[in-house]
């Protein structure tokens, strides 16, 4: 039955049958249902609900600011309440543009996730917590009565984590990448190219101080190819083996050819 229903029909049984009201087993039940039968009861039941309440604040401001006084006043708990509404604002706000953010990075990068198991509670809170478009979608989500709402708290938790491994592995991608770029100038790779160039016909005398002279064009002209082509030296930073460190270490499931190779950066 509604709360509604439950209430006419206990209403009207203590109407019906007089005295039932006051058998100990008749009081359990009303209570159970949270019932209310006469304004006396309302009255008594909302003083318990605003001590409740008192109390369940005043131990959130003792958990969280446990330096601060106790909340004294309407005031202070005015103001404490604001605090937490305000707190959890910029929280809902600002975690989806966060998320979307890094989701944006992989997608450009074409760095796939693994396939998630929707067919249970974390699978489908984790895809929730994914499609949030809205702060309110979120917030109820993660404040809501629903079953699901301790695994909605872990997904967002592990979005956190990921992105603290989204940083190592960023650190580790852009150092592979930053060793993939000095490889172009090494020595050997110079060498190896002035070699080409000679088996070309391509050089000028390669004997003496000449073979120097030799070396250090063929050196500018890599080093120019790669100052001014943006793409090109992109390539290099964030190429194949920046992916292939990113996802080593952030443990992604499938990684592609990079999106600038194809024509694209991200923005």
């Amino acid at each position: 039955l509604a709360p509604d229903q439950k209430q006419e029909l206990l209403t009207w049984t203590r109407e019906n049958f007089p005295g039932i009201g006051e058998e100990p087993e008749f009081k359990r039940l009303v209570e159970h249902h949270g019932a209310v039968l006469d304004e006396k009861d309302a009255s008594a039941q909302g003083r318990r609900l605003e001590y409740v309440a008192l109390q369940a604040v005043r131990e959130l401001s003792s958990l969280y600011n446990p330096r601060s006084a106790p909340l004294g006043t309407e005031m202070e708990l005015i103001q404490f309440l604001t605090r937490v509404r305000d707190t959890l604002d910029m929280f809902f706000r600002t975690f989806i543009p966060l998320r979307d953010g890094h989701r944006q990075f992989k997608s450009e990068m074409d760095i796939r996730d693994a396939t998630p198991y929707h067919d249970s509670p974390a699978g489908r809170a984790a895809a929730s917590v994914s499609r949030a478009k809205a702060p309110q979608a979120l917030a109820e989500l993660l404040l809501g009565s629903t079953d699901e709402q301790m695994a909605a708290q872990k997904a967002v938790e592990g979005t956190f984590a990921d992105l603290m491994i989204h940083q190592l592995a960023m650190l580790s991608g852009v150092m592979r990448g930053v060793h993939s770029l000095m490889q172009e100038l090494a020595p050997s790779t110079v060498e190896a190219e002035l070699e080409a160039r000679h088996r070309k016909g391509s050089t000028g005398w390669m004997f003496g101080p000449y073979r120097f002279r030799e070396l250090w064009k063929v050196f500018l002209s890599r080093h120019g190819d790669l100052t001014e082509s943006e793409k090109q030296l992109y390539s290099h930073v964030f190429g194949h083996d920046f992916v292939r460190a990113y996802a080593q270490l952030s443990g992604e499931a499938s990684v592609q050819a990079p999106a600038s190779e194809s024509g694209s950066e991200p923005s």
